[in-house]
């Protein structure tokens, strides 16, 4: 299918049927923030506690209040966690038995003398509920060699029938390792955390598409030929497992993953041929791609919402991309899903999305720490008036790309303290952030000096934080 093709298809398939295409993310937290924030769940045991899982080696709980003041350390492994770029602490989930048990498992990045690695491990909670994790606690279940520092994948979640799903990206390194079943590089793993198997402690589910095989595949395997599955859930509903997959060139794609799949990668990218001049091999094909470097740069996975606060979104599959802040909906059923996107109020850094208990939806904004809760577009008697984001402008007022230095210029529809934030393509920040008071109806601008804030020759993404919302743009450094 041709880029031309799936715009027309795009564009007719999103005219014919209306979604409800306007939400609200609001800060849901407000007196919280976090440290590059990279997922967000829940204990299901009623407490009515939230973990978030920040990067660089930590996890904190607090209660599920906008009143929320303080977020606790629940674990901190920041002495074996290696934390950069799209490496460090990246999957949490728990078991579905925690309330009593007290184990959850996490995925991080690791050196050992060997190289760097990807693990997984188990924890325990210190006691009785309510108490903070063990970190002395922790029984390895598997590790994952690494080709390279990015591509690590990194998600957990356990299925209705209680197996737990890793995702695992490509390493980033060897060209074909998503091809290679006899390691776990871009695949989706499926394992038995409660079948005690003594070396490696869990075991293999019986409906694994591999198991029993003599050619060395690894029976952990459930789906495979994925590049960088960064974020995945599964339908609480339905069981239906759902990827965003990161592309490399031309397109980011939305993966449901099937028992057996193989997902093409590196042969196919989306619905084209990246490394073969035929794509001769029955592929599963994506279900949504969106144009890379157009829409965005790195897709984000989702949920299938099944919350009350957006009731029209009910039963959609609701995404985003990490860079450009964008997100989407898609309704319908396979292989006919129909993709609409949304309007929002704001244009985070979408590192993930999370769930509540209550099977709320939940947007990190890796940029600036914040949560916000993903809710109907309702207006608000205290707020400016509806429209008031819309009238923020956020724009290039110097060349682009540049050499040295750009200027940015700011318009707001009332005086207000603005903040702005620069990002290379990893999501980390160039600099400090850069504050100014920004007058109504008068253009602010504010300058960007590559040399002082860090950037090398590349693509850098500028992010506007006011108090009605958010914008974010591109801009290019040139030598």
């Amino acid at each position: 299918m041709t880029k031309l093709s799936l715009l027309i298809f795009s564009l007719v398939v999103t005219a014919s049927v209306a979604q409800e295409s306007t939400v609200h993310l609001n800060p849901a937290f407000p007196q919280l923030a976090f440290q590059d924030p990279v997922a967000l769940t829940h204990a299901g045991d009623g407490s009515g506690m939230l973990f978030v899982v920040e990067q660089g080696g930590t996890i904190r709980s607090f209660v599920n209040s906008e009143q929320a003041a303080d977020a606790d350390l629940f674990l901190d492994i920041r002495d074996r966690v290696v934390s950069g770029g799209e490496r460090g602490l990246l999957g949490l989930a728990f078991h579905p038995q925690y309330p009593s048990n007290g184990r959850f498992f996490v995925y991080y990045t690791a050196n050992t003398t060997d190289g760097m690695i990807t693990r997984l491990s188990r924890f325990e909670r210190d006691g009785d509920a309510g108490n903070p994790a063990d970190p002395q606690s922790e029984t390895v279940f598997f590790e994952v060699s690494q080709t390279a520092s990015n591509h690590n994948g990194g998600d957990l979640a356990f299925g209705l029938d209680g197996t737990l799903y890793v995702s695992i990206g490509d390493g980033g390194g060897v060209p074909g390792d998503a091809q290679n079943r006899t390691n776990l590089l871009g695949t989706i793993a499926r394992i038995d955390v409660d079948e005690d198997a003594g070396q490696p402690p869990y075991g293999i589910p019986d409906d694994n598409p591999f198991v029993g095989n003599e050619v060395g595949i690894r029976e952990e395997i459930f789906a495979y030929g994925l590049r960088n599955p960064w974020r995945f859930s599964i339908d609480a509903e339905t069981g239906m497992i759902w990827a965003g997959d990161v592309g490399q060139n031309d397109w980011e794609e939305v993966d449901i993953i099937r028992n057996g799949g193989n997902y093409g990668w590196p042969i196919r990218e989306g619905y084209e041929c990246y490394q073969a001049f035929t794509c001769s091999m029955a592929f599963d094909a994506p279900v949504f791609v969106y144009e890379n470097g157009v829409d965005g740069r790195s897709v984000t996975g989702g949920y299938v919402y099944r919350g009350a606060l957006a009731p029209d979104f009910a039963g959609a599959y609701v995404f985003g991309d990490f860079i450009s802040g964008r997100m989407w909906r898609l309704d319908g059923e396979s292989p006919e899903f129909i993709p609409t996107e949304l309007e929002t109020n704001a244009t985070p850094l979408i590192s993930a999305f999370g769930e509540d208990e209550d099977q709320e939806l939940y947007v990190l904004d890796y940029g600036s720490g914040t949560i916000f809760r993903f809710e109907s577009a309702i207006a608000d008697s205290n707020e400016p008036p509806a429209d008031a984001d819309r009238s923020i402008r956020f724009r290039l007022a110097g060349p682009n790309p540049f050499v040295a230095r750009t200027s940015l210029a700011v318009d707001v529809p009332r005086p207000t303290t603005v903040r702005v934030d620069v990002y290379d393509m990893l999501g980390r920040r160039m600099g400090p952030p850069m504050y100014r008071e920004a007058g109504a109806g008068l253009s602010t601008n504010i300058v960007v000096d590559a040399d002082e804030a860090g950037m090398t020759p590349g693509v850098y993404v500028a992010r506007l934080t006011t108090e009605w919302g958010a914008r974010s743009l591109l801009m290019t450094r040139v030598r």
